[in-house]
């Protein structure tokens, strides 16, 4: 049986019964089912680099949404 989808803002820590790393105060932000996309994460020993691409660009979503960390400072650009 599926869970019902969340509200936003609430702990979503049951929605995965057998997680790869325990944590605590799992919180969804947002959720949407009708535009779908995936990540893509490179790692190096100086920055994390996330890339949201969606399955179809539109004007609503653009091709690619990118966030970069450095890793020394903690900061993102």
């Amino acid at each position: 049986m599926t869970p019902p989808d969340p509200v936003l803002g609430q702990q979503v820590n049951y929605l995965d019964p057998n997680p790869a790393v325990q944590a605590t105060g799992l919180v969804l932000n947002k959720f949407d089912h009708a535009n779908y996309g995936y990540l893509r994460i490179a790692v190096n020993k100086k920055q994390l680099q996330i890339d949201y691409h969606p399955v179809s660009a539109s004007a609503a979503h653009p091709s690619v949404d990118t966030v970069v960390v450095d890793l020394a400072s903690h900061t993102s650009r």
